[in-house]
């Protein structure tokens, strides 16, 4: 039992996880509106700094479908 149980805790959690898409991320926000994008990523952008080095990789793909969104809406600025 005791055995099973360390196994069990030694597999990584993270791994199980399903880790988002920047596909998934323009699903996510592509009712936003362009004020809404540049909200959202100066958002992202400000806690970009002291983020850990997962989180960083998760924001970087979140920034990259906001620019999407905000080429696909003609958004200026």
């Amino acid at each position: 039992m005791r055995f099973l149980l360390m196994i069990a805790l030694l597999i990584p959690f993270e791994s199980f996880a399903k880790k988002k898409s920047v596909d998934d991320y323009v699903e996510q926000y592509k009712y936003l509106s362009c004020s809404g994008i540049e909200s959202r990523r100066a958002d992202i952008e400000r806690k970009y700094i002291m983020a850990s080095k997962p989180k960083k990789k998760q924001m970087k793909r979140q920034i990259t479908a906001l620019n999407r969104l905000k080429k696909a809406s003609n958004c200026k600025k």
